[in-house]
């Protein structure tokens, strides 16, 4: 969901333009939560990328959100770590992208999302080969090496996967306990308590 503030800074309008001939246009497909919107269903999102827009269009937008997720606000922005890999990818961004997703912005995106980093990671990937890098190969095994040991160090595991849903960091031999329970239909988690296996 974006606020009436964040379209207007994304799109370069004045709110009152967007408020008066922007949103009552596509009201109807809209969900107003607490003055941000977002669409009703995905499924209208889809037919806008399908049917209503052109493709250069398509990439225009994909351009702007990231410009301003890019900008002294967008990091603050859950969406800055859900999106900004996407929308730099969709414009074609790619030297960006690779600039981007880090070691620290994997770090981070996993404390905050869990798996949903392999999206970025898979991205990087194919804009590396997009570029026809030479050192694509390289580039990719050091990367997923690098999301292994961050798993692996015990830096964070997702807090939607524990009960509470609150993060909690973990040291080396707890994600081992865990990771070696895992095969009891995810019983382990049941046990995990102030950052401490309880098998």
């Amino acid at each position: 969901p974006l606020s009436l503030r964040e379209l207007s800074s994304i799109l370069g309008e004045r709110q009152r333009e967007i408020h008066e001939y922007g949103i009552p246009v596509v009201r109807p497909f809209l969900l107003e939560i607490e003055g941000q919107y977002a669409f009703y269903h995905a499924s209208f999102h889809d037919f806008v990328v399908r049917e209503v827009l052109y493709e250069d269009e398509l990439s225009d937008y994909h351009r702007l959100l990231a410009d301003w997720l890019l900008g002294p606000s967008g990091r603050n922005h859950d969406y800055y770590w859900t999106s900004l890999s996407h929308h730099l990818f969709e414009s074609g961004r790619m030297d960006e992208l690779e600039r981007v997703v880090t070691r620290d912005f994997v770090a981070e995106k996993i404390r905050r999302s869990g798996y949903a980093v392999l999206e970025d990671v898979e991205l990087l990937s194919r804009a590396l080969l997009i570029a026809d890098d030479p050192v694509v190969v390289e580039r990719c095994v050091t990367l997923v090496e690098e999301l292994r040991d961050i798993v692996a160090c015990g830096m964070i595991i997702h807090s939607s996967q524990f009960p509470g849903g609150q993060p909690v960091i973990y040291d080396q031999g707890d994600l081992l306990a865990v990771g070696n329970r895992l095969h009891d239909g995810g019983r382990a988690a049941d046990r995990i308590s102030g950052g401490k296996y309880m098998g």
